[in-house]
């Protein structure tokens, strides 16, 4: 169920969206918002507001919620992007503390010190090349 939302606009914030509207730096999807707010104002139905916003009713609710919650803070873009996940201070401090070579590159622990036998890569194709003149892959 949603409420009807009724939008008071002071001059000062009617002065604020008009200029939201009619501002070259503003988005297009934040100006037709303002305008939204601004036909609701005036004393247009919801109906023929998302008519000449091109959107649907249930935007036109949204929009004038977001404004009289949020002001216009509400009408700008939220981030849709995950937040970043922090690596915690501890694996940081581990990662850190390890031997850097001679390029900045970290380096992969000792044999003797992890119990984990580290093998060179080999090169992509070796053993083709290998069974083709003859002699073991190395």
């Amino acid at each position: 169920m949603v409420l009807a939302v009724l939008v008071e606009l002071t001059d000062e914030q009617r002065v604020e969206l008009r200029a939201l509207t009619n501002s070259p730096d503003v988005a297009a999807t934040v100006a037709t918002r303002a305008r939204i707010v601004l036909w609701h104002n005036e004393g247009r139905q919801k109906k023929d507001v998302a008519v000449l916003a091109g959107v649907s009713r249930p935007t036109v609710d949204l929009w004038l919620g977001r404004y009289a919650a949020e002001g216009v803070a509400g009408l700008l873009d939220r981030s849709r992007a995950a937040p970043r996940e922090q690596v915690p201070a501890r694996i940081r401090a581990e990662e850190c503390s390890k031997p850097v070579d001679e390029r900045g590159r970290r380096t992969l622990p000792n044999e003797s010190e992890s119990g984990v036998r580290v093998r060179p890569a080999r090169q992509r194709g070796s053993g083709r090349y290998a069974r083709a003149h003859g002699s073991q892959p190395g």
